[in-house]
């Protein structure tokens, strides 16, 4: 990875706030920085698959908590579901 100051420059924004990404991603466990070294990502098939999963759960909950306020039954919403998915499908 980039040190935080040339990856600031690049994107063009604040340092602080990639230092805050940094951050994020390190305490997520999925970034590792070695006292004086840059920034290596850590590959825990495990951990993302936990991400994926706690991120899939938000949205899928929202989704959900919006459908009810809008009077959709679970029904309308599992057939709308299947057949958006349907379309994404090859």
């Amino acid at each position: 990875m980039p040190s935080r100051r040339m990856l600031a420059v690049r994107m063009g924004v604040n340092p602080m706030t990639v230092q805050k990404a940094y951050e994020m991603l390190e305490e997520m466990g999925l970034l590792h920085t070695p006292s004086g070294k840059n920034s290596v990502i850590r590959v825990d098939a495990a951990r993302i698959n936990a991400i994926r999963a706690e991120i899939f759960e938000r949205e899928l909950t929202n989704l959900v908590t919006t459908a009810m306020t809008m009077g959709i039954t679970g029904d309308e919403l599992a057939q709308t579901i299947k057949e958006t998915y349907g379309r994404f499908q090859l």
